[in-house]
């Protein structure tokens, strides 16, 4: 496990080499430093499976947006697909047979989720200078002013302007909460903070861009830990 841990970590230092998606993958199919899988959480659904898409949905409401917001809905970014929906965790029930399916990462439901969580990110930062997301172009939710504060923080040219660590750890906590151990944050810090970081010339929306996938598509964000 020590030696999977470094090996995972090399990883995110090659994230300007082997491209973000690339990287993006390989951390959340193999590079989780999770517990056996074996273990089965309080809400029926396994450590090291997805904690699913209406959880996931919870999370980042809870997180970024005002309390009552009700209009946000992830899978708007894979259509509306009920099909879809089905394969990135679900509970296939009620009673008895209300058991947790789809929960176990593979190159497809990666691909779905992906898909999903790049989308939202973009519209995040394609926010930057408001007070909410737009979504579709007509959808607007209003940030909570937690998250807006951190995010307005980065919204700035040049990017230089923000790279110190009160503000990107601000950002870190206010999307991944205390999900993470401290070492998945210094990664992603030293990545984006790096001038050989391939985001170092990068535009603020860009760079925001590809910090946002880069939390949501971390193993202890989308799994259960």
């Amino acid at each position: 496990m020590r030696y999977w841990n470094k090996f995972c970590a090399s990883q995110v230092s090659k994230v300007g080499r082997c491209g973000l998606a690339f990287a993006l993958l390989m951390s959340s199919f193999g590079c989780s430093r999770l517990k056996d899988s074996s273990e089965i959480k309080a809400a029926g659904n396994r450590v090291g499976e997805f904690k699913g898409i209406f959880a996931t949905n919870r999370i980042i409401v809870t997180r970024l947006f005002k309390a009552g917001e009700l209009k946000f809905d992830l899978t708007r970014y894979l259509g509306g697909d009920a099909s879809l929906i089905e394969l990135l965790g679900v509970y296939s029930n009620i009673g008895p047979l209300n058991d947790f399916r789809n929960g176990t990462p593979n190159s497809l439901n990666m691909l779905l989720w992906n898909m999903a969580l790049s989308g939202l990110s973009k519209d995040i930062a394609e926010s930057c200078g408001t007070q909410q997301i737009v979504i579709e172009k007509f959808i607007r939710i209003d940030y909570n002013p937690h998250f807006a504060d951190r995010l307005g923080a980065l919204c700035k040219e040049p990017v230089i302007d923000f790279k110190n660590e009160e503000s990107l750890l601000n950002f870190w906590w206010a999307v991944q909460g205390f999900d993470a151990p401290r070492e998945e944050y210094v990664a992603w810090r030293d990545f984006f903070m790096s001038p050989q970081s391939p985001y170092a010339k990068a535009s603020s929306k860009e760079v925001i861009n590809a910090m946002l996938k880069t939390m949501f598509l971390n193993p202890y964000f989308l799994l259960e830990h």
